[in-house]
């Protein structure tokens, strides 16, 4: 049977920056940080659910990307929107 985990969700922007190991944000809403300036805490949740909408630059992506049924080649770079 497979074993069923309660995702943890994140409902600040204060709390990520928490669980990143950041300092507390400058604006509640609205906030900036690169991934290599992260320290993530000990404790941080496998499983996740944001409650607000979270958009990532990842430069030098090299590989294929499936979405839907189809691979999209991203060698460029990439830009999500998740919410």
């Amino acid at each position: 049977m497979k074993k069923v985990s309660n995702p943890h969700f994140i409902k600040s922007i204060q709390e990520e920056h928490y669980l990143w190991g950041l300092p507390k944000p400058k604006h509640p809403l609205i906030s900036v940080f690169h991934l290599k300036d992260t320290k993530i805490i000990d404790d941080f949740p496998s499983d996740f659910i944001l409650i607000f909408y979270c958009i990532a630059i990842k430069k030098n992506v090299v590989g294929k990307i499936r979405y839907g049924q189809r691979y999209f080649d991203h060698d460029n770079g990439i830009m999500s929107f998740i919410s």
